[in-house]
This record gives C-alpha cells, structure tokens and sequence, in this order.
C-alpha cells in the first residue's frame, strides 16, 4: 500500500487496520479532523509489516507478534491536535524504530529497538517521552535517540532496558527507572534537566557508565520511592554500578538516598555539591574526582553509612563533611585546598 493520502474526519477514526500478513506500507499521508487525530495504522494479533516515509497527525498501534520495521515516518499533530501517540503492547515483540520523528512512546511489554529518532515533547500531550515496561524475560533497547523538551521525563522505565548513546536535552528529568526496574544507561549526554538527569527508584538495578551529565538540577538521584509496595520489599536499595561519568556544571551532581551502590571513577567539576549520601543509604565511593564545588565534596549526612577510600577532592568550599551519627569509613583519600570538616 504506498502513495495514499488518507482523511479522516470523525473522532477516533482508524485510517488503516492491519489484522494479518506483513505489507509493505509507504508514501502515506493521514489527516485527521478528530480532536485526538484518531489512529493512523493500528497492527493487529498476527500482524507486522513495514511502515515507511510517512506522516500523520493519528496514533500507531502494535498489539501483534509479528516482525515489524518502522523508518522515516513523522507523527506530529495538527492544529488544536493533541500530539499522537505510539502504543506498543506485550504481544508486540520485535517493533523496531529507526530513523522516525515521534512524539510520545507508550510501551507495556515486549522487547522494542528505538534508534536515531527525533522524540520531542513540543505540543505533547503526554508528560514522557517513553513511558516503558518491559518484560522480565525481554530486553527492550533505547539507542542514538534526540529525546528533548518533555515537561515530565524523557524516558520512564521498568523492567529490562538497555538506554545507550541518546541525548537528553531540556527534559523535566532525563532518564527515571522505576521500582524494581532494571537498566544500563551508557554513554548517554544529558544536560539542562529541570530534575534529576538519572534517576534510580527503590528496589531498581542500574549500571550507569560513561555518561556526560551536564547542566542539570541534579546528575545522579537514587530515591526510596516505591519502597514497600507490592514488588519491591521495604527497605530495599538502588544497586549498581555508577562508573567513569564526566559530572558537569550540575547542581548537586549525586544525591543518593538508598542507595547500595558502587560509586568509581566518576569525575564531578563545580555545582554547589559534589556527591551527598543521606537517608538509608550505604554505597562505596572510590576512585571518583571531586573538585570546585561551591558547597561540600562529600557529605555524609546523620544515619547514612558509607566506604569512601582513594577519592580525591580539590577546590571545593568544603571537601568532605560527616555529620554526627554518620556510620562511614573513611580512608586513603587526597585533599587540598580546604580542609576536612
């Protein structure tokens, strides 16, 4: 089916419905006049396909197990439209996007390829730009995308995610993974947050390696949210690995509360806190380079338990501060320019 132009002048409206087989579909203009611009191409049980070098201001949706590609294809809405929005189910398995100018992604299950798309939050109707759940036994993959301008997160994850190589631009927060989630988030750039850049929510496994956070509220947050309810156990830590990321210009460039982490490696420059250990918290700091900051290195604060050893802090105002009560070990680290508080 190439070369059609289709009008839709109902609310809710379905330009094209897929309940088989696998077309070849291309060249496509939707236009609708509903004021949710109704749904473009819905894919079926069974059904997959290609969909390619098309627009339209309706939704995509994909509840079969079919291979299904979808490349050069720009959803944006139309005046007085709210923007569409990509559903993505669990029978959906193996939905690859490459290439695409997209607003909203709304993924409950599966294992989706998202790659060098344009995800803009510009007249969006949602607040996330991928709102994600993946199976327990499936890996879904967020690569090379532009992610940028979402009043709430750029990317919202649970389940199994692989978040690599995307830039994160202007986002309430740039990258939240939720209770119980597990994620590598890799060689991301992620700057001008109004939130957190990365943030870790109870009970969650992330790895986050190699990473430029720059400009953000906050470069690294783990939380105790969550805790308690039905999946995650209360109590539970953020686990990982937090290694070799350049911490720019954040405000506060870690804020970690709950967290179990191994913290290496990491290199923080200026912003008015390095990296603040409080609440529930016991991760290991080593190796990670703290300098210029207009507050404190390193805060241990009251009922928070640490290892930091072989750090090396320089130019901050304060380069590590332990409040009374604090549980940390502390050893083998470099100093200069102000002295331990």
């Amino acid at each position: 089916i190439n070369g059609l132009t289709i009008e839709s002048q109902v609310q809710d409206g379905t330009g094209i419905d897929i309940e088989g087989g696998a077309p070849d579909l291309s060249d496509l203009a939707y236009v609708s006049e509903g004021e949710n611009g109704g749904a473009f191409v819905m894919f079926g049980d069974g059904a997959g396909g290609t969909l390619r070098d098309s627009t339209s201001s309706g939704d995509i949706s994909f509840s079969g197990g079919a291979s299904t590609l979808v490349t050069g294809v720009t959803l944006l809405a139309s005046a007085g439209q709210s923007a569409p929005i990509t559903w993505i189910d669990g029978r959906a398995t193996t939905v690859r996007f490459i290439g695409n100018e997209l607003s909203t992604l709304a993924i409950e299950g599966g294992s989706p390829a998202f790659e060098s798309n344009d995800i803009s939050g510009i007249d969006a109707f949602a607040d996330a730009g991928v709102s994600a759940w993946a199976g327990a036994d499936s890996t879904a993959t967020i690569r090379n995308n532009l992610i940028h301008d979402w009043s709430g997160s750029g990317v919202d994850v649970g389940g199994l995610f692989v978040i690599e190589g995307n830039t994160f631009r202007a986002n309430a927060a740039g990258v939240v993974v939720g209770p119980g989630a597990a994620a590598t988030v890799t060689g991301n750039t992620i700057e001008d947050s109004r939130g957190p850049a990365i943030s870790s929510q109870a009970g969650s496994r992330v790895n986050i390696v190699g990473n430029m956070l720059r400009s953000n509220a906050i470069g690294i947050q783990t939380t105790t949210d969550g805790s308690g309810d039905d999946l995650v156990p209360l109590g539970s830590s953020v686990l990982g690995i937090v290694d070799d990321n350049q911490l720019t210009d954040n405000t506060t460039a870690m804020d970690l509360d709950g967290s179990g982490q191994i913290i290496s490696n990491n290199t923080i420059t200026g912003g008015s806190a390095g990296i603040i250990v409080r609440g529930t918290s016991s991760p290991t700091l080593t190796g990670n380079t703290v300098s210029d900051t207009s507050g404190d290195g390193i805060l241990i604060k009251a009922g928070s338990s640490s290892r930091v050893s072989g750090n090396s802090l320089c130019g901050n105002a304060r380069n590590m501060t332990m409040e009374d009560g604090t549980q940390a070990e502390v050893r083998d680290n470099e100093y200069c320019a102000a002295d331990v508080a």
